[in-house]
């Protein structure tokens, strides 16, 4: 509005102290703008999100207060975006406020059986709601939010259980899940760790892990004799026949075997007493790194 300076600032005293850097300003006349006019004094565009990409949840309102900190998956239609969650919905009736329920799929009869018949409202494309919040069949959360409400970025990635079950509700596309798997590996890489780069300049070549930072990586190339800074996203563990390794997801979560086989990203595991083929993020290497070479 014509004639009024706006700040954005934490406290009215500090108000005070900016007002008084401008001599003709009165810092005894100062007031905060109800929050119903903010959204047409500041204008700022939210980040853009790209479909079915993972962002962490931030928002402040009471709307998110369980789910702040989690991961969700971004669902984009035209300008609309909604954001799926893994849903915390109390196991049974009357559980505190405060209390932070588990990540679980809802169920829409495990909700009746619950809470009742008639807490369940059947809505458009097989979806339902319960206590005003919509879930999709396959049991994920629904949420609008317009970009503020959760961080972006491509270090971002959810949590095992929060991946098991986004994968247990069918809604991942194929890009999105070797996407993830890729990352997650990737994010588990630690000095010495054997690599194969897949992205970037130096794109198929091995190296070795001299330097794990925030979201890369710096990478010894010894067929190149230089050692160069690689974002994560960009590097894949590179396991060999002989490695010792040890399962990180269900089914088979903490199985140590040995790599005797490979065929495009899947990898056949052994121990003493069976033998599996597995996908390479579900690995985690136990020597691996000592067997350079």
């Amino acid at each position: 509005m014509p004639g009024r300076i706006y700040a954005e600032v934490s406290t009215i005293e500090e108000a005070r102290q900016l007002a008084k850097a401008i001599g003709e300003l009165n810092t005894q006349v100062l007031r905060p703008v109800p929050s119903e006019e903010l959204r047409h004094i500041i204008r700022v565009s939210a980040p853009a999100v790209k479909h079915q990409s993972w962002v962490r949840v931030r928002g402040v309102t009471k709307a998110w207060k369980h789910y702040r900190g989690d991961v969700g998956l971004v669902e984009t239609s035209g300008q609309k975006n909604i954001l799926l969650l893994v849903p915390r919905i109390p196991a049974v009736p009357g559980l505190p406020s405060e209390d932070r329920p588990s990540q679980v799929l809802a169920q829409r009869q495990t909700i009746v059986a619950n809470f009742g018949p008639d807490t369940v409202c059947d809505g458009r494309h097989d979806n339902f709601s319960f206590q005003r919040r919509t879930y999709t069949d396959k049991g994920l959360l629904m949420m609008d939010y317009d970009g503020f409400d959760a961080i972006s970025g491509c270090n971002i990635l959810p949590s095992m259980l929060e991946w098991k079950l986004f994968k247990e509700s069918g809604t991942l596309e194929s890009d999105t899940i070797s996407r993830t798997e890729c990352a997650i590996l990737a994010s588990r890489l630690k000095p010495q760790d054997r690599v194969k780069i897949v992205g970037g300049s130096t794109h198929g070549l091995l190296g070795i892990v001299v330097e794990v930072r925030e979201g890369e990586c710096v990478v010894y190339i010894p067929s190149q004799d230089l050692s160069e800074e690689i974002p994560q996203y960009q590097l894949r563990a590179d396991f060999r026949v002989g490695d010792e390794v040890k399962v990180v997801s269900p089914p088979h979560a903490g199985l140590i075997a040995w790599v005797i086989g490979e065929n495009n990203g899947r990898f056949k595991i052994m121990n003493l007493s069976k033998e599996i083929e597995v996908r390479a993020w579900c690995l985690f290497p136990i020597l691996a790194n000592l067997v350079i070479g």
